[in-house]
């Protein structure tokens, strides 16, 4: 399950807007579905493409590499009639989930439309969460790992069987990873066996505790609200 976080967060590369930093806004790809001169003619190069959307949304960032991209927009087309085509952008979040499919023959209104998307995803703290525990907790059941994710109050707790110092600082390697726990507003990362480890990463200070007293997370659960995707996906078969 490890495995599947870390490279969970290292395919998502999130980041999140809190004081609109560089590193804090939503990296982009585009990524052509469709080719020849029809379509071409509609929607111009690619060069352009990325231009337009450039233009039309500078609260976000385009990604040269897709292995860097939050989002990714892919560009394809419908037919419109014997011989027209028109440009249909499909955007994806973070988590490979299609967005919406975006259609019209309007590209710079298109790419108004894919960035007021995306940055309306990009801001929603609990649909973050959301994301964030059920793509967790999936990833436990496909793999057979006991073990699950909750939100407890502001706190972030991954329980799993296989919790240890390594794959602790594995998860923190990346450090673009503060900055997903900072978009959901999580204040504290536990990563615990329930047993004899337990660490915490405290993201405002960016500081980690390896020996953390998670008996104090618990009792905040009885009484903390939780998430309700949490209550949903964290019970493990």
């Amino acid at each position: 399950m490890e495995q599947y976080i870390i490279g969970f967060i290292l395919l998502l590369t999130t980041t999140v807007a809190v004081g609109q930093s560089k590193d804090e806004l939503p990296y982009v790809y585009f990524t052509p579905q469709s080719t020849g001169k029809t379509f071409g003619t509609v929607l111009g190069e690619a060069k352009q493409i990325t231009e337009i959307f450039a233009k039309e949304c500078p609260k976000a960032q385009l990604a040269e590499i897709e292995s860097d991209a939050d989002y990714r927009i892919s560009l394809s087309h419908i037919e419109a009639g014997s011989f027209a085509r028109s440009p249909q952008l499909i955007v994806t979040d973070p988590w490979g989930t299609p967005l919406k499919a975006i259609e019209g023959d309007n590209i710079s209104t298109e790419m108004r439309s894919a960035c007021t998307l995306i940055l309306a995803d990009w801001s929603d703290q609990a649909l973050t969460r959301s994301k964030y525990l059920k793509a967790v907790n999936e990833g436990f059941r496909k793999d057979g790992i006991k073990g699950s994710a909750e939100i407890v109050g502001d706190n972030l707790v991954v329980h799993s069987e296989r919790a240890n110092r390594m794959r602790f600082h594995m998860l923190l390697a990346n450090y673009k990873t503060s900055l997903l726990y900072r978009r959901a507003g999580i204040v504290t990362f536990i990563y615990t066996n329930d047993a004899d480890q337990s660490f915490a990463y405290f993201v405002k200070s960016d500081e980690v505790n390896e020996n953390y007293d998670v008996k104090a997370t618990g009792k905040a659960a009885d009484t903390a609200p939780k998430s309700g995707v949490a209550v949903e996906n964290s019970t493990v078969p």
